[in-house]
């Protein structure tokens, strides 16, 4: 059944590292404001940075949802004041530093029946088999994240 479900991408099986074992000690959240029609662009930018584990187009006053991992300080703020920004297009900047992780889950509890008439039925079929995967970073954003991309 394991072997099914992985064929069909329903369950995909991933190993997390503990960032801190790993020497990063910074892990923080970054919400960016773009200017339209740059979302696409800056996400692509920002996709190949190592410390970027997360990132998601958003709704609401930000447009680009990110978490980060770095070494220390003076890390982040190289991220912040030079790397970003370099992707272009970006108007705005908040940050969140994570100061303690309280719990980490990746367990998602099901959708509600009254949403189920809401999705296509091949998330349906991911639905009904229960597996949702998590970002890389030991702690999960508000709302579950989007699934991993496929492997190579």
């Amino acid at each position: 059944r394991v072997r099914r479900m992985i064929a069909s991408e329903t369950l995909r099986i991933v190993a997390l590292a503990d960032p801190y074992a790993l020497g990063q000690h910074v892990l923080a959240f970054v919400l960016l404001a773009v200017d339209p029609g740059f979302v696409e662009r800056v996400i692509e930018a920002l996709l190949p940075m190592p410390e970027v584990t997360y990132v998601s187009a958003c709704t609401g006053r930000y447009d680009v949802y990110l978490q980060i991992v770095c070494r220390d300080q003076d890390h982040l703020l190289e991220l912040l004041a030079e790397r970003i920004p370099s992707a272009g297009g970006i108007r705005s900047m908040e940050t969140f530093m994570e100061l303690s992780i309280r719990k980490v889950s990746y367990k998602y509890p099901r959708r509600p029946a009254a949403l189920a008439g809401n999705v296509s039925p091949s998330a349906r079929g991911r639905r009904r088999a229960g597996a949702r995967v998590s970002p890389g970073v030991p702690s999960a954003p508000a709302a579950p994240g989007p699934r991993l991309p496929a492997p190579r």
